[in-house]
């Protein structure tokens, strides 16, 4: 089962479906946009990605799994994690200048979510984990999400939400 359960991280880490790992803290928040109501926009998007990050950190190595009960519990909460994060931004109004780069942003995010709960689901229904993986992930859509999701970031100045 120990193999099966690391087979399944690099699943995870080849179909990019890490989540909030699209957050993080060392990016340049030098973004298209000036203005005061943007500069609130970027300080506040980029404080929930940096918060998120941190929370995301206490769930321990998301590479490493040490049982499917250990993957329901940790993986669902990092999955939890990650709806609060998009669900926080959305909820601000970005300036007119950067909105379609963070509207890029929270498309892909969904995208993982939404790919991450079926992989969730399929697990807690009693799929095995390397069969979840292989039915709910596809490698090249998930690294091409992550692509798009840090470009989007990178171009409305969310350098703490792309890397």
């Amino acid at each position: 089962m120990r193999t099966g359960i690391r087979m399944i991280a690099a699943g995870l880490a080849i179909a990019g479906i890490g989540l909030v790992a699209g957050c993080g803290g060392s990016g340049d928040s030098s973004g298209t946009s000036s203005g005061a109501a943007a500069s609130d926009f970027v300080t506040q998007a980029n404080g929930i990605c940096a918060t998120a990050y941190t929370d995301f950190q206490t769930l321990g190595d998301m590479q490493s799994f040490t049982s499917v009960t250990d993957f329901k519990d940790r993986f669902g909460k990092a999955l939890a994690l990650a709806k609060k994060q998009y669900a926080d931004i959305e909820r601000l109004t970005p300036p007119a200048d950067i909105s379609k780069d963070v509207a890029t942003y929270l498309n892909e995010g969904a995208t993982s979510v939404a790919t991450s709960q079926k992989l969730y689901r399929e697990v807690a229904s009693g799929t095995d984990l390397n069969q979840a993986v292989a039915d709910t992930t596809d490698s090249a859509a998930g690294r091409a999400n992550i692509k798009a999701r840090r470009a989007a970031a990178m171009a409305a100045g969310l350098g703490d939400c792309a890397s």
